[in-house]
Parts: C-alpha cells; sequence; structure tokens
C-alpha cells in the first residue's frame, strides 16, 4: 500500500459467513475498510463499464460500496427478486430489505443512518432475502 499512509490491511464483509475478512482486492458494489493515518483519496479503476447495477445482496447482512462517482439517494435505486422489480420503499415494505441503511461517520467517529450512498463510503443494509440493488433509469 502507500507506506506510512494507509494501513497494509484492507477488512471486507463475508456476506456468505457473516464475517470480517481480511481481503487482498476490492469489488465493485461491496464496502470494505482501510485504516489511513493521515487524509487520503483512494480510487480504483475497472475496465467493466458499469450501467444500472450496484449490488447483489445475500439474506442477513450485506456492506455495500457505490460503484459510481456520483451521490446516490435510496430513493432513486431500484430493488429486484427473482419475481419482480420494486421502488426502495416498496422493497421495505414487501420485507426484502430494511429501510435503515447506516455508515461509518469519520468526523465523530461512530455510525450513523443515511439515506445516500455516496462514493468512498461504505453502508451496512440488511437483506431479508437475496435481491439486486440498481440506479434508477
Amino acid at each position: 500500500m502507500l507506506a506510512g499512509i494507509i494501513s497494509d490491511y484492507i477488512f471486507g464483509w463475508d456476506r456468505s459467513s457473516q464475517s470480517y475478512s481480511f481481503s487482498n482486492s476490492v469489488k465493485a458494489g461491496h464496502g470494505f475498510w482501510m485504516y489511513a493515518y493521515e487524509d487520503a483519496e483512494i480510487q480504483a479503476h475497472s475496465t467493466k463499464p458499469v450501467d444500472v447495477y450496484i449490488t447483489t445482496l445475500s439474506e442477513e447482512w450485506n456492506t455495500i460500496g457505490l460503484p459510481y462517482y456520483q451521490n446516490q439517494s435510496k430513493d432513486g435505486v431500484m430493488v429486484q427478486n427473482s419475481s419482480a422489480v420494486f421502488t426502495w420503499s416498496q422493497a421495505v415494505t414487501s420485507e426484502l430489505i430494511n429501510n435503515y441503511m447506516f455508515g461509518w461517520d469519520s468526523m465523530s467517529q461512530s455510525y450513523s443512518f443515511s439515506d445516500t450512498f455516496i462514493p468512498g463510503n461504505a453502508y451496512w443494509l440488511y437483506a431479508y432475502q437475496s435481491c439486486v440493488l440498481k440506479r434508477e433509469v
């Protein structure tokens, strides 16, 4: 990594085992954590074009990292399961996902609820069943 700026370790959330794990790579749509000794901006580039796909959620807890450079309100996210596509609100009412999403606030060093995905931040979201998050087009 960048010597003296960030830690050598990346922590991810294993959605299958519902536990933290060390990671040597990052995956678009997943949230990861790393310790920075000073303010730094980390950029990851992909050769794969990203359209409306955000991430696939497993049943139970998931971490999400937005694979875009623009903020995304959760109200502009569509949720798809094996039978239909729902707005965020419909997905909550249909018990596909929990309405509350929260992320780490680096200023207060605590978790906080959020209604917006911000690129570079990771968010927790509970899914009651497997589904896919997509941007509204």
